[in-house]
């Protein structure tokens, strides 16, 4: 991506109100344009609230955005 950088770095333990907390300093406080979230990787045995937390503060969703980013990721396998 030209002009990006990452600027923050946050692990936050599976909770709805942490995720949130720190979400919302990111967005709010340090007024970042693009915050990217990443849950648990290990789906079954997981109780990772990152996308219920995510999707209480989004003000609009953009699932094109998601194929997007999906579909480049995919060219590296």
């Amino acid at each position: 991506m030209r002009g990006a950088r990452v600027v923050a770095i946050a692990v936050v333990p599976d909770d709805l109100s942490k995720i949130k907390e720190i979400l919302q300093k990111i967005s709010d406080v340090d007024r970042m344009d693009l915050i990217l979230t990443l849950g648990k990787w290990d789906w079954l045995h997981s109780k990772d609230v990152t996308p219920e937390a995510t999707k209480e503060l989004i003000e609009k969703e953009t699932p094109s955005q998601l194929y997007v980013m999906m579909q480049e990721i995919l060219k590296f396998f």
